[in-house]
């Protein structure tokens, strides 16, 4: 009897949202909720909390943006959540015919393409807020090494000792504010 009145009273102190509220002897439930509006908040910040994003995924917002992901692969942060991203950047110049890019904005790998030029420029998918520190380094040929990477908030120049030559593998690491 006493879990059912703890109910009702947690349940009229959210408003009456009795419904929404699931109190048993071994587990407290609530709607999933939002970044912009968490489950489980705070009465002076309604729009800083925890919540549930998908199966196996929990977040945690802040001023109504998901800055923490603790997923079934680990934690990401929001600054990393690049490496969550679907869409890897793009290799628009200097990169050679056929050029690919697995990975994201944060970290990934280039596979240059056929008659690459020196200078490959990875363009971002998404804009940093501020220009990234981001380093390269060539993973196929020892004896040609990155000499500099240039960066703005929307793409990285990655510059060799010598040209890259066809099929190099570069990896990029990325790290600053998105």
């Amino acid at each position: 009897m006493r879990k059912y009145i703890t109910a009702l009273i947690l349940g009229l102190a959210l408003g009456g949202a009795l419904q929404a509220l699931a109190l048993t002897a071994a587990t407290f439930a609530t709607p999933d909720g939002s970044a912009s509006v968490p489950a489980y908040t705070f009465l002076n910040e309604a729009t800083s909390g925890l919540y549930r994003g998908a199966s196996s995924d929990i977040r945690l917002a802040v001023s109504g943006v998901d800055m923490v992901r603790a997923v079934s692969g680990g934690v990401v942060l929001r600054n990393q959540m690049r490496g969550a991203q679907v869409t890897a950047p793009t290799c628009t110049t200097n990169c050679g015919t056929g050029a690919t890019v697995s990975g994201s904005d944060s970290a990934g790998i280039i596979t240059v393409g056929t008659t690459p030029a020196n200078g490959i420029v990875l363009v971002f998918n998404a804009t940093w807020t501020a220009a990234p520190s981001c380093t390269a380094t060539q993973q196929t040929t020892t004896a040609n090494t990155v000499s500099k990477v240039l960066t703005t908030t929307t793409q990285a120049t990655i510059t060799f000792a010598a040209g890259p030559t066809a099929s190099d593998l570069v990896s990029y690491h990325c790290i600053g504010v998105s």
